[in-house]
């Protein structure tokens, strides 16, 4: 599922974010061709701001905290609305 976003536009917090990017390429270097795998990256500054570039279709994927997400969604749904989940890391402490 994840090879279906060769190609496309990811979007992240910032190049020092280990959740919100580091993860992110990780997951696709195994999948990338001739060192590339994305068509952009381009940098928002934190996870709800990645999500809202998510929401206005000017991403198609993004690496989003799961803390961040289940606070999200307890307590603003409305934050993930219209997006899904397609992939994840292994769950760490915390994260379950």
């Amino acid at each position: 599922m994840l090879g279906d976003f060769l190609g496309r536009r990811a979007v992240c917090n910032a190049e020092h974010s280990q959740s919100g990017y580091n993860v992110l390429l990780k997951m696709v270097a195994p999948l990338s061709r001739e060192g590339r795998f994305f068509s952009a990256v381009m940098f928002s500054g934190s996870h709800r701001q990645s999500l809202r570039e998510l929401q206005q279709e000017n991403a198609d994927i993004a690496a989003i905290d799961c803390v961040t997400y289940a606070l999200l969604q307890r307590y603003q749904p409305q934050a993930l609305a219209g997006l899904v989940r397609s992939a994840g890391a292994r769950p760490r402490q915390g994260c379950r």
